[in-house]
């Protein structure tokens, strides 16, 4: 929240009363109490220029009546960005731990977000530098039929600092330039009456 409003006005809503309380303490931004899709508190209000939301639509049932949610929020030039988890194969104790309901492949999610009536501008994957031992260490507890849960520990500083390097050193690139593959998708959307 605090990056978004150095761009502008910011609000929010999140389904838990607590959360939205901190929110208010931590940045001043006003969050209400909602939940996609059908308890959305800017549902049809049409005025915004961004509608954010980074790793949520994979915690939802329904996904595409939230996307039609989210949707209906946006002004004539508005964008919607998000972010989902990549790769259905990918999933696995990790994403049970955070109570994911699937994964997206950039094709699927494009194919909802048409059907939600915008239209894609960009998207691609990202974390895809760190998407080969990310790959290994969940495929491999998988076929061990063992629990992710392992790779929920925070790594040590130095480790943490490095991780840090290489996943920031693809936002350089993403200006310019999408990859292939990666552990997590983003996707640009506007709407397709805009004027």
């Amino acid at each position: 929240m605090a990056l978004l409003q150095r761009f502008g006005h910011a609000w929010a809503f999140d389904m838990d009363e607590e959360a939205a309380g901190y929110c208010l303490a931590d940045t001043g931004v006003s969050c209400r109490v909602g939940s996609l899709p059908g308890e959305n508190p800017y549902e049809g209000s049409r005025n915004f220029d961004l509608v954010v939301a980074l790793d949520v639509l994979e915690h939802i049932e329904d996904d595409q009546a939230s996307l039609l949610s989210l949707a209906s929020c946006l002004g004539e030039d508005g964008r919607l960005l998000i972010a989902v988890p990549a790769y259905q194969w990918l999933f696995s104790g990790h994403d049970l731990i955070h109570h994911h309901k699937r994964r997206y492949s950039r094709r699927d999610l494009e194919v909802k977000i048409r059907s939600a009536g915008l239209s894609v501008v960009r998207s691609g994957y990202f974390n895809s530098f760190l998407f080969p031992p990310i790959a290994f260490v969940r495929l491999t507890s998988k076929l061990l039929g063992r629990d992710s849960a392992s790779d929920m520990e925070m790594p040590g500083s130095i480790a943490n600092a490095l991780l840090y390097r290489i996943f920031g050193a693809e936002a350089k690139i993403l200006k310019y330039a999408g990859f292939p593959f990666g552990t997590s998708i983003f996707l640009l959307a506007s709407r397709l009456d805009r004027g």
